[in-house]
């Protein structure tokens, strides 16, 4: 079981907060529109995940047919220049949430075959910086039944090094 192909879909992407407020002093003045505008800056990563003689199930949430899933339960770790360690908020009391398991569906790998994710990864949240090494961790359940019944995964596989843009 492995990690193979792991490639980065880099980008800044803008995100616009839109919310209606009135402009001007009156109710005769008052025009719709974009009133605040804030940079957001994030990737996804697309990596491929391969089972080997047994398969593999891994939670996938959100997804829409036309893409590639997302795993539910992927982990973000960073390199400090001496060992790993998991990624959290650099803001106070934020906390990143996963989706609870009723929502997860499993996306079974069958043995010798392989499946594609993509993963986002928010730059502003964790405080990563251009150039930081990074690798994903996954969660990964034997069977459908394991992974409804045990909060435990029954492995985890790290992805290769990669590079945040």
């Amino acid at each position: 079981m492995r990690i193979g192909i792991f490639s980065m879909i880099a980008g800044s992407v803008l995100c616009f907060c839109i919310s209606l407020a009135a402009v001007g002093q009156t109710a005769q003045q008052t025009r719709a529109g974009i009133v605040d505008v804030e940079p957001y800056a994030s990737i996804s990563v697309e990596f491929d995940v391969q089972a080997a003689d047994k398969q593999l199930v891994i939670p996938v949430c959100g997804h829409v047919e036309d893409e590639k899933p997302s795993p539910c339960v992927a982990h973000v770790q960073r390199f400090d220049g001496r060992k790993w360690y998991f990624a959290k908020s650099r803001h106070p009391g934020a906390v990143l949430g996963f989706l609870s398991k009723e929502y997860w569906k499993p996306l079974v790998i069958s043995p010798g075959k392989e499946a594609s994710f993509r993963f986002g990864i928010d730059q502003d949240f964790f405080g990563i910086r251009k150039g930081e090494r990074l690798r994903i961790v996954l969660e990964v359940w034997a069977s459908s039944e394991s992974m409804a019944t045990n909060d435990t995964p029954d492995s985890k596989f790290v992805s290769p090094v990669f590079v945040f843009p």
